[in-house]
C-alpha cells in the first residue's frame, strides 16, 4: 500500500480475475442480446410497419402525445403559464423564461414557436 492510502486509512482491494472475466462476459452478452434484437428489429420493421394494425395503433398513440395548443401554455414545451412570460410580436406567441433562453431568442430573427418573424422588445 502506498504512504498516502495508509495515511488515509484505505485499505487495498485486490481485484478477483475470475469475477472480472464474469464481470466482462455479462457485459458482452448483453452486448450481444442488444446488437441481435436491433437486427431482429431492423429485419422486421418494413414487414410490421405497413399493416393496417400497426397504423392504426400509431394513429391513437400520436394523439395520446399531443396537449392541445392554448394561448395560455408556452408555444414550445406547453408548459402552463407562469411568471416570467415574454410575448413576441408581431405573431403574439408566448414563449416561458425557460424556452426563452435555452432557444436564444434574442439572437434569432423567428419565432421559435411557429417560425414567423419576431422582434424583440
Amino acid at each position: 500500500a502506498s504512504p498516502v492510502a495508509t495515511a488515509l486509512g484505505m485499505k487495498s482491494v485486490q481485484i478477483d480475475p475470475q469475477a472480472q472475466r464474469v464481470h466482462q462476459l455479462e457485459y458482452f452478452h448483453r452486448y450481444l442480446l442488444v446488437h441481435h434484437l436491433t437486427e431482429l428489429l431492423t429485419a422486421a420493421w418494413p414487414l410490421v410497419s405497413n399493416t393496417s394494425a400497426f397504423k392504426r395503433v400509431s394513429r391513437r398513440l400520436a394523439g395520446v402525445c399531443r396537449k392541445p395548443l392554448d394561448k395560455s401554455n408556452c408555444g414550445v414545451c406547453r408548459c402552463p403559464a407562469q411568471v416570467g412570460w415574454h410575448q413576441i410580436s408581431p405573431c403574439g406567441c408566448r414563449i416561458c423564461h425557460y424556452c426563452w433562453h435555452a432557444e436564444e431568442v434574442p439572437s434569432k430573427a423567428a419565432c421559435p414557436s411557429c417560425g414567423g418573424p419576431c422582434s424583440v422588445p
